[in-house]
């Protein structure tokens, strides 16, 4: 009771929707897939991703090496000291570890990546971010798999394989075409491909400078078990760099049975 009258209104207990429950890790076999990719200079054939070409996937599991641009991305010095590697192994299950940097000498990792789903800084010096540019690569000067520009701390990819076991929904996508120019202009892919290699393209967005297309899908756009989903870009205006990215809901095959 408070000034004579009597508060009689039930308690509601707030919870969050759905989808911030599964980001928040309050949703059971379900969780928050977000890639968020840049590609320095579009090309047709080719995916968002720093290394400016069709994403050269692994036809086996191998071992993989970083380095940096940068002396100064080393466990002592004042730029990255530790990034964290996120993939999948030969099965197509996730593993990860967290591999300590030496400057511009090449760092093998512990375990053979079939795949590469994320790069991104654990620990850094008084600098707070990487110095140079980090690549992940094939062990003996490879093929790069991530690469994170100097500065970001982590590899700008709009790639992601779907692990063995889940079902990747996606929710929504949001692509940009950098520069100012109105000539410029890119036309994006929604492409997945098989672990086999066979490519399935559903969707092309026409996206020009000032105009972002944003995409989202209530029901979610599937992505099945060990199949890659690329932002690829179809066609372009002019020679110019693109953004994309999509998130989604990760979902273990356990909960659609």
């Amino acid at each position: 009771m408070a000034n004579g009258y009597v508060n009689s209104t039930p308690q509601i207990v707030q919870s969050p929707v759905w989808e911030q429950g599964v980001t928040l890790g309050r949703v059971g076999g379900h969780s928050r897939v977000a890639q968020y990719g840049h590609t320095p200079t579009a090309a047709a054939g080719t995916d968002v991703w720093e290394g400016a070409s069709a994403y050269p996937f692994q036809a086996a599991a191998t071992k993989l090496e970083i380095l940096s641009s940068s002396a100064s991305d080393t466990a002592a010095g004042t730029g990255a000291r530790t990034f964290t590697i996120v993939g999948l192994d030969a099965n197509f299950n996730v593993i990860s570890e967290v591999i300590t940097m030496a400057g511009v000498t090449p760092v093998q990792t512990t375990g053979t990546y079939l795949r590469v789903n994320g790069l991104s800084i654990a620990s850094a010096g008084s600098g707070n971010t990487n110095a140079g540019d980090v690549t992940l690569r094939v062990t003996g000067a490879g093929a790069s798999q991530a690469i994170a520009r100097a500065g970001f701390g982590y590899a700008k990819q709009a790639v992601y394989t779907v692990p063995a076991g889940f079902t990747l929904l996606v929710t929504d996508l949001l692509l940009e075409v950098g520069g100012f120019a109105a000539n410029q202009g890119i036309t994006f892919s929604f492409t997945r491909v098989a672990a086999s290699g066979l490519i399935t393209t559903t969707n092309e967005y026409p996206t020009s400078t000032m105009a972002p297309t944003e995409r989202r899908v209530f029901t979610g756009a599937q992505v099945p078990a060990t199949t890659s989903l690329v932002i690829r870009v179809s066609s372009i205006v002019t020679a110019t760099n693109g953004y994309a990215a999509f998130n989604g809901i990760l979902v273990d095959n356990t909960q659609l049975t």
